[in-house]
């Protein structure tokens, strides 16, 4: 029995917290088109170019087959192209306050972006490369308290206490002055995001902390993020009615995505037209003439457009086995005329204001129309929702439907059934298809487009998020659904919520299975090419060697802290500032009682860097292992990676280094050379 069953058992979900919607709407991908002379053959339904989104490797791994681009810190630089401050608010002032004070409380409607002013907050203009901002404050249970450990200076702070529907418990908001105090003694900065309804829970002493940012204007915004898509011609002074109509109410995500719903109309017609046009086509336009081929239709033809509204992009002929599928689950009258007798389902389609591209695909005659319609069907007619899951079900595991087809299918059912508020059937799904054996490598990619969207709706994406924790943290969890959730925490929540990312995929370097510890090595890996998350990563990995003594988090500070990780700057040679003190502060933990780690710094650094260097020794002499490193530095080197870098002046550089360590040398004697030791 199918997990959408109506007798399934549904996966428990809980938690409360929120997060970013990164914009709605359909994703088409495209379809492939035949050259030249000759018949083409297509097998299994699948059209040349229709894949799907994620491909699984001959070693089981989970993969993007388009690698994402965006990741956390070009995130806070796009906000800031397109963050416009509230009248109330003075950036300058309010970053005085938290430099002396270490904290503010930002109060108002989440609706307003309150979020995304608390970042710009936090990382101030021409900064967002140099700061992370880290969110992982709240314990990850069903019971949230904060958990934000040992504070260290310059972090950045931002608590969101606006999300779902219960308010913050008296413990988290009792916390919240200690949690102030702590940030001002270390020199760091807090910012509390705290609904206006809330306000008289705050404690007294923060009472003086509160700043009332107020609501951007909205139509500023979506110049800006209109810009951001080079859509030219929109002046805020010259807005239609409709669209300040629609403004006024709007959430600054709401803004967002109707900018990008507006690119896509823009691209969608060639760049021609005007930018009224373009807006009202992203509005939805005219209901009436979006929802009209709904007026009275019968049964055969809902079902139709209800298929095509799933399956927009499909061939006519997959398109006409669904329907034929549909028809009985949803129990529409037995049409007794022969088959051969009915209308050509062409122009049946035709009829319904669908068109056949000549590639055979259909499509709708708007945009959003299909987006519509969908939502239509499924509000009017709750009682079919259960069947309507497995016929979606039915979708997905159809190989005749082409991978590209699977996955529209998968993606715009989860955003329907989060819409009417079904996400325990969602991740249902997600567990099921990703687990499924048989043709598992099929559905892999429809649990994890389906995994995607439920992590960005902004009502139940913290349910999610705390869903895939829970997972993460079986370490028996099947391997086949291990790599999903690995490739989706990689591909998506790394970009809305680099630190919640992170915590997931450390989980799975831990699983019990050597294949999925090492994806999810490799994952974070290729994360900490960007510089933020890099320092996120090994802020969590120091902070897990004081905690206990696990060989996997060994295993990740060694990786994250090799050369072409650590030597980033203009000469290749040097290490960050912010980089250095997490090292300093982690290498004497990696090192306690670990002689080999000990040797294996030693071999990889020796002539690299200085700064390293320095670093080194000292972690070895509070680690007691700096006689490893001494014999390390005195014999020939293991690999040919070293081998390089093992020149006479770099040993007696660090040989010195030891020596001045022991107290053999004072600090200020010059360098004498050393014969080089084999």
């Amino acid at each position: 029995m199918s997990p959408l069953d109506a007798g399934g058992t549904a996966t428990r979900i809980e938690g409360d917290e929120s997060t970013v919607h990164s914009g709605r709407g359909d994703i088409n991908q495209g379809s492939p088109v035949h050259h030249g002379a000759g018949h083409q053959f297509v097998f299994s339904g699948a059209s040349l170019g229709e894949v799907s989104r994620y491909e699984t490797d001959e070693r089981g791994i989970l993969r993007r087959r388009r690698e994402r681009r965006v990741v956390a810190g070009d995130r806070l630089e796009a906000l800031r192209r397109c963050f416009v401050p509230p009248r109330n608010l003075v950036e300058d002032d309010v970053r005085r306050h938290l430099k002396a004070y270490g904290a503010v409380v930002l109060l108002g409607d989440a609706r307003d972006g309150l979020r995304t002013i608390g970042q710009m907050l936090l990382v101030p203009r021409g900064q967002e490369g140099e700061h992370d901002i880290r969110e992982d404050l709240m314990a990850e249970d069903a019971s949230p308290w904060l958990d934000v450990g040992e504070l260290r200076g310059g972090e950045r702070l931002l608590l969101d206490l606006t999300g779902g529907d219960a308010s913050p418990t008296s413990e988290i908001m009792g916390g919240l002055e200690p949690l102030r105090g702590r940030a001002r003694r270390a020199g760091a900065w807090l910012v509390v995001l705290l609904a206006a309804h809330d306000e008289n829970r705050l404690p007294a002493e923060l009472r003086d902390h509160v700043v009332r940012p107020g609501r951007p204007d909205p139509l500023a915004v979506f110049e800006r993020h209109l810009d951001r898509h080079a859509v030219p011609g929109f002046f805020p002074e010259h807005a239609p009615e409709p669209l300040r109509l629609w403004a006024d109410h709007a959430s600054m995500r709401e803004v967002e995505g109707l900018a990008r719903r507006v690119a896509h109309a823009y691209r969608e017609r060639g760049h021609e037209g005007r930018i009224d046009e373009w807006i009202g086509s992203a509005l939805g336009g005219d209901r009436d003439a979006l929802l009209a081929p709904l007026q009275e239709t019968g049964g055969r033809e809902r079902a139709i457009l209800l298929a095509a509204s799933l399956l927009e992009g499909a061939s006519v002929e997959r398109l006409s086995a669904a329907v034929e599928r549909l028809l009985p689950m949803v129990r529409s009258p037995e049409d007794g005329t022969p088959p051969i007798e009915r209308p050509p389902f062409q122009d049946e389609l035709s009829k319904l204001g669908l068109k056949v591209d000549p590639d055979r695909h259909i499509r709708f005659r708007y945009s959003d129309q299909a987006a519509a319609i969908r939502a239509e069907l499924w509000d009017g007619h709750p009682w079919l929702h259960e069947a309507l899951d497995r016929w979606a079900d039915g979708c997905v595991r159809d190989p005749e439907l082409s991978p590209a087809d699977r996955d529209r299918a998968a993606e715009r059912w989860a955003e329907q059934a989060l819409r009417v508020d079904r996400p325990a059937i969602v991740l249902a799904a997600v567990r099921e298809w990703g687990t499924d054996t048989g043709r598992a490598r099929d559905r892999a990619s429809q649990s994890a487009v389906a995994l995607s969207v439920a992590l960005k709706d902004t009502r139940y994406g913290s349910l999610v998020r705390n869903q895939v924790y829970r997972w993460g943290s079986d370490k028996g969890l099947p391997p086949r659904f291990a790599q999903v959730l690995i490739a989706v925490c990689a591909d998506e929540l790394a970009i809305t919520h680099p630190e919640r990312a992170l915590v997931r995929l450390h989980l799975f370097a831990a699983h019990n299975e050597v294949e999925v510890g090492e994806s999810a090595r490799s994952a974070l890996m290729g994360l900490a090419g960007e510089r933020s998350f890099h320092r996120r990563a090994l802020r969590r990995l120091t902070d897990k060697l004081r905690e206990r003594d696990a060989e996997v988090d060994r295993a990740l500070f060694w990786e994250l802290t090799r050369p072409g990780l650590l030597l980033r700057g203009p000469t290749g040679r040097s290490i960050a500032p912010g980089l250095l003190a997490l090292v300093e502060e982690g290498l004497p933990l990696m090192l306690t009682r670990e002689p080999g780690w000990t040797r294996d710094y030693g071999e990889l650094w020796i002539g690299r860097s200085e700064q390293f260097a320095g670093a080194l020794v000292n972690a070895a002499a509070r680690a007691g292992t700096l006689a490893s490193l001494y014999t390390t530095v005195l014999r020939p080197a293991r690999s040919a990676e070293t081998r390089g870098e093992w020149t006479p002046s770099a040993r007696d550089a660090l040989l010195r280094r030891i020596d001045v360590a022991q107290g053999l040398r004072p600090s200020t004697e010059p360098e004498v050379p050393r014969e080089e030791n084999t």
